[in-house]
């Protein structure tokens, strides 16, 4: 599914933005030949910030499929919650945190189906 380009939306927030997704479906989402440009993606949102996080990055209730790359990508963000999504047929990591560094990121009831190789990314995205 798709065009050839592999080249969809691509939605974030970055360094202090607010990013709040529930009830859509994602579809084409993400550019495969661009590094960083997911399907959604938590980028930096919290340095410095605590708890006043939950309820300015969650992304719930949502189906995620037949993306161009991953699906949710957390990135040094504290508090995010990704919850009730489903996920299928991503190309690369359907739910991922991409640093480690991420504290209480809370990741809940998330469905991960067939998730597909991206030869792009990281080597265990194969």
């Amino acid at each position: 599914p798709g065009n050839s380009y592999q080249f969809g939306a691509h939605m974030a927030a970055f360094f202090g933005g607010e990013m709040r997704v529930e009830n859509v479906e994602l579809t084409r989402t993400g550019q495969a030949a661009n590094l960083g440009r997911y399907s959604s993606h938590w980028h930096n949102l919290s340095p410095g910030r605590s708890v006043d996080v939950m309820d300015k990055a969650y992304i719930r209730n949502n189906s995620i499929h037949d993306t161009f790359q991953r699906g949710v990508v957390v990135h040094g963000t504290d508090y995010a919650t990704v919850m009730h999504n489903v996920a299928h047929r991503t190309k690369g990591h359907s739910f991922f945190t991409e640093s480690g560094d991420e504290h209480f990121a809370l990741f809940e009831h998330n469905l991960g189906v067939n998730a597909q190789p991206h030869p792009l990314l990281l080597d265990d995205d194969m």
